[in-house]
């Protein structure tokens, strides 16, 4: 860990560094808050409408360490709450150095049962919010140290799924949104990347298939479901300076099961 702080504490030197993970009231946004807490990042918490799953986090990043951290509200696919999300960071005096754009709105339904309605939440929340908030991080970032934004992304991105159009097609645009980003922010000290997970054992998942390991795990060459530290290890790495080169990049983190063609219906 002393490793980890000798890496942060070049982003800003003397300072601890501040990360804000979007949704990271549960799932994966908590694992990875967890994650960057224990390598000794400061974390602010945004959360949607689960105030005290929030606070559930908030206690457990600081049992690993997290020196400070902060609990933002704002509906992502509204301008003004992120407006006034940054505007609360602002006054609080942390400077933002890492951004991981993880909040996002899922629904799974064959095309033709798609309601329109989550189909224009699902760009609202997914596309309008990683936009806004790499945008408006970006603009503090390059008037700072410059710092990493890291989208994540989605296996459903690379291979066609049942049921998956919606998160399919998002991700999709994040992917691509992230190497736009890249080409355009590297030059003001702002590295972009995205993680691309697979299979990976959250409250939603098992919530969609009960029998999640025993459908997913004899597909997947690693033989076992992805983990919430599995994709918040990775985040650490890619907003680490042994990462200082890699841009514009697209990780996938799926145990191999994106690499073998068409998923199973």
């Amino acid at each position: 860990m002393q490793e980890n702080q000798d890496l942060l504490s070049q982003l800003l030197p003397g300072e601890t560094p501040w990360a804000l993970v979007t949704g990271a009231s549960g799932g994966l946004g908590r694992g990875i808050a967890i994650g960057l807490a224990k390598r000794g990042w400061n974390v602010a918490l945004h959360y949607f409408s689960n105030r005290a799953e929030a606070e559930e986090t908030a206690a457990l990043i600081r049992q690993v360490g997290a020196k400070k951290h902060l609990i933002l509200q704002a509906d992502l696919g509204k301008a003004e709450d992120v407006y006034r999300m940054y505007e609360e960071l602002d006054q609080a005096e942390t400077e933002i150095s890492l951004l991981v754009n993880n909040a996002g709105f899922e629904s799974e339904a064959a095309f033709l049962d798609i309601p329109v309605r989550d189909w224009d939440q699902s760009l609202r929340v997914n596309l309008n919010g990683t936009f806004l908030c790499s945008q408006e991080a970006a603009r503090r970032m390059a008037e700072g140290f410059g710092g990493s934004i890291i989208n994540i992304g989605s296996m459903a991105a690379r291979a066609p799924l049942p049921k998956q159009a919606l998160a399919s097609t998002v991700k999709a645009g994040i992917h691509l949104l992230t190497q736009v980003m890249a080409l355009e922010l590297g030059p003001l000290g702002i590295r972009v990347n995205c993680i691309a997970p697979g299979i990976v054992r959250v409250g939603r998942t098992t919530a969609a298939d009960p029998d999640l390991a025993g459908t997913w795990e004899p597909l997947t060459p690693l033989r076992r479901l992805g983990d919430p530290v599995d994709i918040a290890d990775a985040v650490g790495f890619l907003a680490s300076n042994e990462a200082q080169f890699i841009n514009g990049q697209v990780l996938y983190v799926d145990g191999g099961l994106g690499g073998q063609g068409p998923a199973p219906h």
